[in-house]
């Protein structure tokens, strides 16, 4: 992206598919954080996509890091709705600002 602005680009939004490997790495926020600094690249524009399952054996961890993703200024979207625990009050505890269910979750649906 630091590329593109000093191309003369205009930056555009882009969405990262966190694995849980990459997640639950101890200096996850704060290498983001310095990332984007030193990269001057407004939080903002970064959504960090990641599932369900990734938060559901540590889900106290997991909210407390996307809050801190959040407050940031980083967007958060739940990826793949509908394959894990797939419960609609489960999302109430989960700081995300958008959810993507998942295809198999809505399949057979008529429109």
């Amino acid at each position: 992206m630091a590329r593109w602005r000093g191309a003369g680009k205009k930056l555009v939004p882009i969405a990262i598919n966190l694995s849980a490997a990459q997640f639950w790495q101890p200096d996850f926020v704060a290498t983001i954080k310095q990332k984007l600094h030193d990269n001057d690249i407004p939080a903002s524009l970064i959504t960090f996509e990641l599932t369900e399952s990734i938060l559901l054996n540590r889900q106290a961890d997991g909210t407390a890091l996307l809050q801190q993703l959040r407050e940031l200024g980083c967007g958060i979207a739940l990826d793949d709705f509908g394959t894990g625990y797939s419960s609609l009050s489960y999302l109430h505890n989960i700081p995300a600002h958008s959810l993507k269910i998942d295809r198999s979750f809505i399949e057979g649906i008529r429109p």
